[in-house]
């Protein structure tokens, strides 16, 4: 009897049957593949493990693991490069862990490039501990632009961030029942320059909103509305060219 013949089908080949799956059906991509209607239904649900590299939010590069995923504990970067951020997104410290304990929360997809003015929910509002991650660049000859946390359901605009970059400001507000409240000009450095990228993340906190600006805290922001949940809308509006939102 001839042995059989076990075939190894690299990440790229289960990445185009998972495609032609998802378009015309997993028994007309068996068909196609020549492969098993039972592969094809593996390899979908494996399609997130299939897909590992992605630039500016396309697919690069696909590389199938080669030791167990969890023994891998460090990140090594070489080479001629500027990094101007890393983020981990997933996994965690285990359960009770002090440290992990004290991790931002980011459970949502991040966005890539959208259009300016922009405006997404932000599913379940705002809680302790929750980030927004928002990076881009101020254009060249930009006069202002701002990033608003609203209330959806009434329209008040709860934190507004206003980069004002021909007046050397950035200017922090709330918007509460139609007025606007005591404005908050002090800071330190300005990271906004016509020009220039920025990465910026803001996290709740019980008392605050802290705002850190190219790995660097940049201002806190007392909280002035308590139904953090309420806070269901994030805006984006003005002189501003966005490539990231993910919270």
């Amino acid at each position: 009897m001839a042995a059989f013949k076990r075939h190894a089908y690299d990440a790229e080949f289960k990445l185009k049957a998972v495609g032609h799956a998802v378009e015309y059906g997993n028994r007309a991509a068996a068909r196609e593949f020549n492969i098993n209607e039972s592969m094809v239904r593996k390899w979908r649900k494996q399609e997130d493990d299939l897909r590992q590299v992605t630039v500016n939010g396309q697919d690069l590069h696909v590389f199938n693991y080669r030791i167990p995923v969890e023994s891998v504990n460090a990140l090594q970067i070489g080479g001629d490069v500027s990094i101007q951020t890393i983020t981990v997104i997933g996994g965690g410290y285990p359960a009770g862990d002090e440290i992990g304990s004290n991790l931002p929360v980011m459970d949502g997809q991040p966005i890539y490039n959208p259009p300016v003015p922009y405006s997404l929910m932000i599913p379940g509002g705002m809680c302790p501990k929750k980030t927004i991650v928002i990076r881009g660049m101020v254009p060249l000859g930009a006069n202002r632009f701002s990033i608003n946390f609203m209330v959806g359901g009434s329209r008040d605009i709860v934190f507004h961030i206003n980069p004002r970059l021909q007046e050397g400001e950035v200017v922090r507000n709330s918007l509460i029942g139609g007025s606007w409240e005591t404005e908050e000009r002090e800071i330190s450095i300005n990271p906004f320059q016509e020009g220039q990228y920025f990465d910026m993340s803001i996290r709740c906190g019980n008392q605050r909103f802290k705002v850190f600006v190219n790995g660097q805290h940049f201002c806190d922001f007392s909280h002035r509305f308590q139904n953090f949940s309420e806070i269901d809308t994030l805006e984006l509006e003005g002189d501003v060219q966005i490539s990231y939102v993910h919270f």
